[in-house]
C-alpha cells in the first residue's frame, strides 16, 4: 500500500509539475481557438454523418466551455445556422448530414466555425467541391458576414477569380513558398513574378473581343519533398536565366532532349556525358562545338543552358561549369508589393 501511494504521489507532482510547465502555453492556444477557426474543403468528409446539425455546430461550444446551459447554447446554435443562410434554422437542428445537399452542408461547416464568434476564419477552398450554381450563394454568405462581424479571412484557393472578388491582399503560393504577395488590383494588374502572370494568363475572361495571350507553363510540378534549388520555379518558368538555379543534372537532361532529333554524333555525345557533382558535366573529347552550337541555337527554349558558364578542354574530355546561383528573397519592387525573383529586383 506505501509504494502504490508513493507512486500515485509522484505521477500526481510530475503531472502538475509537467502542467505548470506547460500552463502559459496550453492557456494561449485555448484562447486562440475561440478566435481562430476554419471552414474546410469538402463538406461530405468534415461532417460526422452520426451527429445531428445541432450537435456539430454545438460541439465547439461544448468543448471549449463557452455556454452553461442548454438554453445558451441553442440560442447560440440557432443565430449561427441563421448568420450561415439556413433559415428558417428551426428546419435544420435535427437533420444529419445525409439529409443536406452539398450547399447545405457547406453553410453548417462555416455555422460551426461562426458560434465561437471568432475573429479570424481560415477558408481552405470553401467553394471547390460544390456545383457552380452555389458557389456565388456560399460566397455571397461569406462576404456578409465579414461585413457583418468583421472578420478576416485567409481565403485559399486556386482560382485567382475568386481571390480577386473576396480578398484584400493576395499572396501566390509556389511549392510551399511566396513568391509575389501585395494589394490585389496591384497584384492582378501588373503581376511581377512569372509564375503570377502564367496564373493571371489563364484566367478567362467573360469578353470574347478580348483576347489575351496565355503563358503554358512546361513540365509538371516537382516533387515538394524534393525543392529544386534557387529558385524553384525555375525549371517551368519562361524566363529563368543564369542565377535561377539550374544543376548539372537538370542541363544534362535538356541536352539529351536537344539530342533526341539530332544526328548520331549528336547522340553519342550525350551518351558520353556525365555529372560531376551539382555544378559540372564532362563530355567526351571533340564537343565543344556542339555544346556552343546549342546553346547559341537552343538556349531560348531549353533554358538550362543558360547556365553553362564555361567549357574547357581537359585531358579526359570536355568540362562544363555553371554559373553561380542564389535563391531569390522575397523583396519590395513596387509600392505595397513583395515578389521573390531574380528579374525585377
Amino acid at each position: 500500500m506505501p509504494t502504490v501511494l508513493a507512486a500515485g504521489v509522484a505521477a500526481h507532482l510530475f503531472i502538475g509539475f509537467w502542467q505548470a510547465r506547460r500552463g502559459i502555453d496550453a492557456d494561449r492556444l485555448r484562447k486562440l481557438r475561440k478566435t481562430l477557426q476554419i471552414i474546410f474543403q469538402d463538406p461530405y468528409e468534415s461532417l460526422n454523418p452520426k451527429h445531428s446539425v445541432k450537435e456539430i455546430v454545438a460541439e465547439p461550444l461544448v468543448v471549449n466551455r463557452i455556454t452553461h446551459s442548454r438554453t445558451d447554447t441553442h440560442a447560440r446554435v440557432l443565430k449561427a445556422l441563421e448568420d450561415a443562410g439556413l433559415r428558417p434554422p428551426e428546419d435544420f437542428m435535427a437533420r444529419y448530414p445525409h439529409e443536406l445537399s452539398g450547399g447545405q452542408r457547406q453553410r453548417v461547416s462555416i455555422a460551426g466555425a461562426l458560434v465561437l464568434e471568432p475573429d479570424f476564419l481560415v477558408a481552405d477552398e470553401p467553394v471547390s467541391m460544390l456545383d457552380v450554381s452555389l458557389r456565388t450563394d456560399i460566397l455571397e454568405t461569406l462576404l456578409e458576414l465579414r461585413d457583418k462581424r468583421g472578420l478576416t479571412y485567409l481565403f485559399i484557393t486556386h482560382d485567382l477569380s475568386l481571390a480577386w472578388v473576396l480578398a484584400d491582399r493576395i499572396g501566390v503560393m509556389y511549392l510551399g513558398k511566396i513568391v509575389e504577395e501585395g494589394p490585389t488590383r496591384a497584384v492582378v494588374k501588373d503581376p511581377k513574378h512569372p509564375y503570377t502572370k502564367a496564373l493571371i494568363s489563364v484566367v478567362p475572361i467573360p469578353d470574347p473581343d478580348r483576347k489575351r495571350q496565355r503563358i503554358l507553363l512546361k513540365g509538371e510540378r516537382p516533387d515538394p519533398g524534393n525543392i529544386p534549388r534557387g529558385c524553384r520555379f525555375h525549371p517551368r518558368c519562361p524566363v529563368a536565366f543564369e542565377r535561377c538555379g539550374w544543376s548539372s543534372e537538370e542541363v544534362l537532361d535538356d541536352l539529351r532532349e536537344i539530342a533526341l532529333g539530332a544526328d548520331a554524333a549528336a547522340q553519342t555525345i550525350v551518351a558520353g556525358a556525365r555529372t560531376e557533382g551539382p555544378d559540372g558535366l564532362l563530355l567526351p573529347r571533340g564537343s565543344e562545338a556542339w555544346l556552343q552550337s546549342a546553346i547559341d541555337m537552343k538556349s531560348e527554349t531549353f533554358r538550362g543552358l543558360m547556365a553553362i558558364a564555361s567549357i574547357d578542354a581537359v585531358a579526359d574530355g570536355v568540362r562544363v561549369g555553371l554559373h553561380a546561383f542564389e535563391e531569390p528573397s522575397l523583396r519590395t519592387v513596387a509600392p505595397g508589393v513583395r515578389a521573390a525573383c531574380h528579374l525585377v529586383e
